[in-house]
């Protein structure tokens, strides 16, 4: 893997396996976190270690190029209650209900009290309660917002996926503490599963996103990746602006080296979740986009959540960490791997939203009123005047 240089002897291999459940937080952490956060967090892990060590990037000097352009993530609450105020169930009940709703939920988008108490606290009852919280968790992107604890987190994420009834689900329902006391091997037990099985589950579960409502703080935007949709280098990491980590046997055996030895090899596996998640992920938006990153469309054509995570096989939570917190260099300039999303528009599937924004602006410029550009589109004349409001034009 480009980013990770690591000289080893011939015995010791790389190889990726399932984290147990408490450990999925602490990758969420590796795949989210900026670029110069990541070198100090890996420098700090590694400082003290004999056999592994970290080299900044190559790069580092350049980075304060980039510290007047900023970047930060919109706040759990703002993305929240735009999302919630499309639901009936909530508008039809008070304004002010989504608003109240989201200031029930913790750093990590769970609840943060139980569902009597928040009932009582927004003058709901219970039934009443869960029947919103029920239709805010099936309708909410990312998914497993408003989940109970992490369990119900990540059961929330399979569910949306149709994935209820499967092996990572089982595992969550009837083995999630002796997974969290005894790691896979003693779920394997509990469920009288095969070590292979309860492992396949295990992946399954750490694809998940165990932190659906962590808020990012603004950055020096540093590009992780490069895109060349060019048919030849779709996607590639750049080198320069990664920290390696490199390794130097040590030849005696002795309880201290062994223990060094297993603690940098963590950090290289989650080092290489990483990597290949974001270089996952650029690839599928590299190749959807492939039209308008080579200048042939204007804007960006039809790309959803789904739409990559049917590509990679990653949940639309880690789809949705993972392109908000990840830059990229493109023929169109520096950009965030979100910018590259844009959904479809209901009454015209073959085109983006972004696509149907250019157009109006264009059609509008010209002199066109909204029902002229509604039968140039062939789309309903609402639909126009409603992006022509939130467009400004």
């Amino acid at each position: 893997m480009a980013s990770i240089n690591i000289i080893h002897s011939p015995v010791q291999r790389l190889e990726l396996q399932p984290l147990p459940l408490p450990l999925l937080i602490q990758e969420l952490k590796i795949l989210t976190m900026p670029l110069p956060e990541l070198t100090e967090h890996l420098s700090s892990k590694l400082g003290d270690n004999l056999i592994y060590r970290v080299d900044p990037p190559r790069s580092i000097g350049d980075w304060d190029d980039w510290e007047e352009r900023l970047t930060s993530q919109p706040s759990i609450g703002d993305d929240l209650i735009v999302q919630m105020a499309a639901l009936s169930s909530l508008r039809d009940r008070r304004d002010s209900l989504p608003r109240e709703l989201v200031d029930w939920l913790d750093h990590r988008g769970y609840l943060a009290g139980s569902e009597e108490g928040i009932a009582d606290d927004l003058g709901l009852d219970l039934e009443s309660l869960t029947e919103i919280l029920d239709q805010v968790r099936g309708s909410l992107d990312p998914p497993g917002r408003f989940a109970r604890d992490l369990t119900h987190c990540l059961l929330l994420q399979l569910t949306r996926m149709g994935k209820e009834q499967g092996d990572g689900a089982t595992l969550l329902r009837e083995a999630s503490e002796a997974l969290t006391s005894g790691g896979y091997s003693q779920a394997a037990i509990s469920l009288g599963w095969t070590e292979k099985r309860t492992k396949a589950a295990m992946d399954e579960l750490s694809r998940l996103d165990p932190s659906p409502g962590r808020i990012e703080r603004a950055h020096p935007i540093v590009p992780e990746v490069a895109l060349y949709p060019d048919g030849i280098r779709a996607a590639v990491l750049l080198e320069e602006n990664l920290p390696k980590i490199r390794m130097t046997p040590l030849e005696w055996d002795d309880s201290k080296i062994d223990a060094m030895s297993k603690e940098g090899l963590k950090v290289v596996k989650d080092m290489a979740r990483r990597y290949a998640t974001k270089t996952a992920v650029a690839l599928a938006l590299g190749r959807i986009q492939r039209s308008y990153l080579t200048g042939i469309s204007p804007v960006p054509g039809s790309a959803t959540l789904e739409d990559v995570g049917d590509r990679t096989g990653y949940c639309l939570s880690t789809v949705q960490r993972t392109a908000s917190s990840t830059w990229a260099t493109t023929p169109r300039g520096t950009m965030p791997l979100s910018s590259l999303f844009s959904r479809p528009v209901r009454a015209r599937p073959d085109m983006s939203v972004a696509q149907l924004r250019w157009a109006i602006e264009k059609l509008a410029a010209e002199g066109h009123r909204s029902s002229r550009i509604a039968k140039d589109l062939g789309i309903p004349v609402r639909t126009v005047s409603w992006h022509r409001s939130k467009m400004g034009k």
